[in-house]
């Protein structure tokens, strides 16, 4: 997040976003186009969910879609 300079609040309003999936890992992930005009590319965060607590690995701008 330092990298990037993205905020706490940013990662905050991209888990409250629209796609949600899980990566190879079984890692939950969201990706929010909401901001990508502030990043210039959506914003991606990876995250974990135990008993009600999540726990945010990364977050970073998405510069490339990601090949299935």
């Amino acid at each position: 997040m330092a990298l990037y300079e993205i905020s706490e609040d940013d990662v905050a309003r991209a888990l409250e976003g629209i796609s949600v999936g899980t990566d190879r890992y079984g890692r939950n992930e969201v990706t929010d186009h909401r901001q990508a005009g502030r990043y210039g590319y959506p914003l991606k965060v990876i995250y974990n969910e135990d008993r009600g607590r999540v726990t945010v690995i990364t977050a970073y701008p998405l510069k490339r879609e990601r090949k299935k």
